[in-house]
């Protein structure tokens, strides 16, 4: 069944790509990625068609530091015995939005239209050599997410802002389970073929008996910062992805560097790179800090 389900998701994929690549020529990535040209022209009251939301990937990647033991400071978290877990697994995230309706705004702040989406990424870590223990998946975060995005007049640096309201989670029973809730405000600037997206969150409350994971926000930190890069004839491009707790004294930090390279994979799909190091690479290693290296595709995004 796990192979199948890659095989399904990576048709999935593939079939999606293209269709966010087919009218995209002559549009800045951003607009493409946020419709901020409003360029769709379809029916507000149907499911318009479904777009990349963040990057789509699969990637064999080996990590320096092993998590064998997960834990946290909430009672009933911490794993009781160390796991037998290979160093080198597949991962994949699958990351798409729908646009369900706009209209348009008189112009203050130079606004022009309302969006509003419903987005969905799923990132998996799959012990796919590890056929003593079954090949288990280690690791899958499920986190949906309703986002309203104002987009500006196209001739401000500032194209567009979000508000965000997300969930989070494993989906895992104790002593394992993570999840926590926020919402948040997002700026997207751009100039020339470089993009930024800065972002920052804050946690919703929760009841503290329930609370998997107290100190997540020590580690994840209050919000991150994308930069993109990609020529003119978008034959690649390059992702940075930032987080920290912006503190000097136990500063905890992530960064992830992605390059789809310009190697091809067939019609819809690039050779690339991951390189993450720092904190939370995923739910369950969210205080623990790690290096890992990855080889993969990667699916147009543009």
């Amino acid at each position: 069944m796990r192979p199948a389900f890659c095989a399904a998701l990576l048709l999935l994929c593939g079939a999606i790509m293209p269709w966010a690549h087919a009218d995209s020529r002559g549009h800045s990535y951003l607009t493409r990625m946020w419709n901020l040209d409003n360029s769709t022209g379809q029916d507000e009251s149907k499911l318009n068609g479904l777009l990349p939301h963040r990057q789509n990937y699969l990637v064999m990647r080996k990590t320096g530091s092993l998590n064998r033991q997960p834990s946290s400071p909430a009672a009933g978290r911490s794993t009781p015995a160390p796991y037998d877990l290979d160093s080198i697994e597949a991962k994949f995230q699958l990351s798409l939005k729908a646009d369900i309706a706009s209209h348009g705004f008189p112009g203050w702040m130079d606004i022009r239209t309302v969006r509003y989406w419903l987005a969905y990424t799923q990132q998996s870590h799959w012990q796919v050599l590890n056929t003593r223990n079954s090949e288990p998946f280690r690791e899958t975060n499920y986190e949906p997410e309703f986002i309203v995005t104002f987009a500006r007049d196209p001739a401000s640096s500032l194209r567009f802002v979000n508000l965000g309201m997300l969930h989070q989670s494993n989906g895992r029973s104790l002593p394992e389970s993570r999840k926590w809730n926020r919402i948040y405000v997002q700026g997207g600037w751009e100039s020339g073929t470089i993009s930024m997206l800065a972002r920052r969150w804050w946690r919703l409350a929760e009841d503290q008996a329930l609370n998997d994971n107290p100190d997540i926000a020590d580690y994840a930190g209050s919000g991150d910062l994308v930069l993109h890069w990609a020529p003119e004839n978008e034959s690649q491009s390059v992702a940075i992805l930032l987080r920290s707790n912006l503190q000097l004294a136990g500063n905890h930090s992530f960064v992830q560097i992605d390059w789809a390279t310009p190697k091809t994979m067939g019609r819809a799909g690039r050779v690339h790179v991951q390189l993450t190091s720092g904190f939370g690479e995923s739910l369950i290693d969210y205080n623990h800090r790690q290096t890992t290296l990855g080889l993969g595709l990667s699916f147009r995004e543009w």
